[in-house]
């Protein structure tokens, strides 16, 4: 493998970890300590450097090699790394990948944790201590960094993505908000400060984005790709006048100006992953303060035509066993019937709810199951159905 050993010189020991080729259905797990500002900080801001950071994961995940007297080297085709980095057809490829290879080894990760006796560690962690390639050889070795190793293996709280949804992002705004989103998917829906955005995003920093108002709705206009709706903006001037929160209107992907087509991270995150979110900015006095996101699956977005949704609904309608979470009679031409996006949007804004939550605890005829909303509701020709299937 990789040990080499000799009477009279000590060196390292390493269990090699060899791939030859990219894995786009391989998942990576990431640790919820990454996209936790409290715990994490991460300086990386080079999309290649992320997505090799990933392929690292994903490589060292896969091995099922416990590490200890010596550490792991990873040794990777060159035709695999620049797979993994998406620059296989790039004449700069080699460049690409040195310059990822030098973010990763100059931005530390930064970790804080609560000690024993209640006060704040600081720590500093390397993704990789040591690479080597060369532009006429098919090989790169990486050892990972030790420190960094614990947040790439024996994870107890983690989330999966995948190369083959990820691959196609183009920002490392997306790559990092795409993973942290898929996090919270199963929340349904769920807000956060814009404060707290920013450290994600690795933000802080810029000038144009300091400025309590303007900055922050440039900072929502380039980073997650979203400008306040007219119909947000008519929502938010009645909900003023009726001196109440205003109701979730989504608001609108950012455009290109040269092609007037949708873009940014959202649009992008949309369009190439496995997770379908709308946003909307919540204000406190004259500033936004909060983002809320709103989750669907991809089953519910509009690309799909009419027969393929009426298929699809009507495999849960007559697939679909009914449980007893919440007590509905028993209707003839009634069914659980998975709602759409939009149609949650309504209920909302009908009952005034501020959350999915609060919706569907005050109303009987909601549920919730794995992430999607049902309703308990009378389906046309449901009945005639039934009663052909009983003859």
């Amino acid at each position: 493998m990789g040990n080499n050993t000799n009477e009279n010189v000590l060196v390292p020991l390493f269990n090699d970890y060899i791939v030859e080729s990219y894995n786009p259905n391989k998942s990576v797990r990431l640790s919820n300590d990454l996209f936790d500002v409290s715990k994490a900080i991460s300086r990386i801001t080079s999309t290649h450097a992320l997505k090799l950071i990933y392929a690292i994961a994903q490589i060292v995940q896969s091995k099922q090699v416990e590490v200890v007297s010596g550490s792991p080297r990873i040794e990777i085709s060159m035709s695999a790394v620049f797979d993994y980095l998406d620059i296989s057809l790039s004449n700069r490829r080699h460049d690409f990948l040195k310059d990822a290879l030098e973010e990763i080894m100059n931005k530390s990760l930064h970790l804080v944790h609560i000690g024993k006796n209640g006060e704040k560690v600081y720590e500093g962690a390397s993704w990789i201590s040591w690479y080597k390639f060369s532009d006429r050889k098919d090989r790169l070795y990486i050892i990972p960094g030790p420190m960094a190793i614990p947040l790439l293996q024996n994870l107890s709280q983690y989330v999966s993505v995948y190369p083959k949804h990820y691959n196609s992002l183009s920002t490392s705004y997306q790559l990092w908000l795409y993973p942290f989103l898929k996090n919270k998917q199963k929340l349904v829906s769920f807000r956060i400060s814009i404060d707290s955005l920013k450290q994600l995003l690795n933000s802080t920093s810029k000038s144009s984005y300091t400025d309590s108002v303007r900055g922050t709705n440039t900072f929502l206009r380039r980073a997650i790709g979203i400008t306040i709706s007219e119909q947000a903006k008519k929502e938010n001037t009645l909900a003023k006048q009726e001196k109440r929160m205003p109701k979730f209107i989504p608001w609108d992907y950012v455009k290109d100006p040269k092609t007037g087509e949708p873009c940014g991270t959202l649009y992008s995150i949309n369009r190439h992953t496995d997770i379908r979110v709308y946003a909307r900015g919540i204000k406190n006095g004259r500033a936004y303060t909060e983002i809320e996101f709103l989750f669907s699956k991809l089953d519910l977005i509009d690309n799909l035509s009419s027969k393929e949704q009426l298929e699809d609904d009507q495999q849960d309608l007559f697939s679909m066993s009914i449980d007893n979470q919440k007590s509905t009679e028993d209707r003839e031409g009634f069914a659980w019937v998975k709602i759409s996006v939009e149609e949650v949007i309504t209920l909302m804004n009908k009952s005034k709810s501020r959350s999915i939550d609060e919706l569907v605890s005050n109303n009987s005829s909601l549920q919730i199951r794995n992430g999607d909303i049902y309703q308990y509701k009378e389906v046309e020709g449901l009945k005639i159905f039934l009663k052909k299937k009983t003859k």
